[in-house]
């Protein structure tokens, strides 16, 4: 007699709590259940099985229905409504063969109902069932979990990609095509809004002239500097971002061409008063800048090539200068 579902998966015993008011049921039963193989607890009030449960949660409960104090019905709802106890099986047992009492033993939570008297290897065999069933609920949380945790993860690495094709590695800005991206997101809010905004296309000048002299490390150093730079100077609203080689295009939103144009001079000055170390050699840059306020009838094309005719506009006047394209034309 017995079946090896006496042991968990740890090999350790499988616990069962016996709840029956008649002393004389519980010597029987934990007789026959101790024999099997299980180890066992007993009680003949249910709020004791309960506290005792609550401390140390069996793995199956076989529960006679009448008793004083508080009823097998009762004691089942209780469990029921504890988180820690929730999914232990409750099998009922009881002389009582009217299938209302049956129906209300699957309504309180009852996984089964074995009426007195009943075969002891045929209640061994539904105790079994009952450690099988919450043994594959327990393996299924732990899937759904590996499960859960495993898709986190995809969800992290997608999100760390998608990071990573819309920045920039050196610089840690927006790359061209994040900064696309965020003008597709600024134009559909213009059309909600019609909030004014503006682009400004910037360029280091000669820059080939740095890394011809001091070596790429030195340019990509300088490049890193720059950006910093400009994030520090437009607000947290706004996008710098690498446009390509030495240009940037900063996206200035609820901004006109005038704000744009006096921002542009601001950075321009800033940009060419300072001075960067590299390895002890004090190096100064200036850079050209194209403003354009966007227009909706262009596209995004468009307005980027306005700011950059105005950019190449002020390389023909002699760099380290603010030129913009306003209203169809060079200003």
């Amino acid at each position: 007699m017995g079946t090896n579902n006496n042991l968990g998966l740890t090999g350790i015993k499988r616990k069962v709590m016996i709840v029956d008011d008649s002393k004389f049921n519980l010597y029987l039963l934990k007789d026959m259940m101790e024999k099997a193989g299980y180890e066992v607890r007993t009680f003949t009030s249910g709020s004791q099985a309960i506290t005792s449960a609550e401390k140390d949660p069996p793995d199956v409960i076989l529960m006679d229905i009448i008793m004083p104090e508080i009823d097998g019905y009762e004691v089942c709802r209780r469990l029921k409504a504890n988180d820690l106890l929730k999914d232990i099986p409750v099998i009922f047992l009881s002389a009582n063969t009217d299938p209302f009492n049956r129906v209300k033993a699957f309504e309180v939570g009852g996984a089964d109902y074995v009426p007195k008297p009943y075969n002891f290897e045929e209640l061994e065999a539904r105790v079994g069932l009952q450690l099988k069933l919450r043994q594959y609920q327990i393996e299924l949380e732990e899937k759904n979990e590996e499960l859960r945790q495993t898709l986190e993860q995809l969800e992290h690495a997608v999100q760390r990609l998608r990071e990573m094709s819309v920045t920039d590695h050196l610089t840690q800005l927006a790359n061209r095509r994040g900064i696309i991206e965020k003008i597709q997101n600024e134009i559909a809010r213009y059309h909600r809004s019609k909030h004014k905004f503006s682009l400004i296309m910037c360029d280091i000048d000669h820059f080939k002239r740095i890394n011809d002299t001091y070596g790429h490390e030195c340019g990509d150093y300088i490049l890193e500097r720059i950006a910093a730079l400009l994030k520090s100077s437009v607000r947290a609203v706004d996008s710098p971002a690498r446009w390509g080689g030495e240009e940037f295009l900063l996206l200035l939103v609820e901004t006109n061409y005038r704000g744009a144009r006096v921002l542009a001079e601001k950075i321009r000055t800033k940009i060419a008063s300072a001075q960067f170390d590299f390895k002890g050699n004090l190096l100064s840059v200036t850079m050209t800048f194209g403003v354009t306020e966007f227009d909706d009838h262009i596209g995004i094309d468009g307005n980027v090539a306005n700011a950059d005719q105005a950019l190449y506009k002020g390389k023909e006047r002699g760099r380290n200068c603010v030129v913009g394209f306003f209203q169809n034309q060079i200003d």
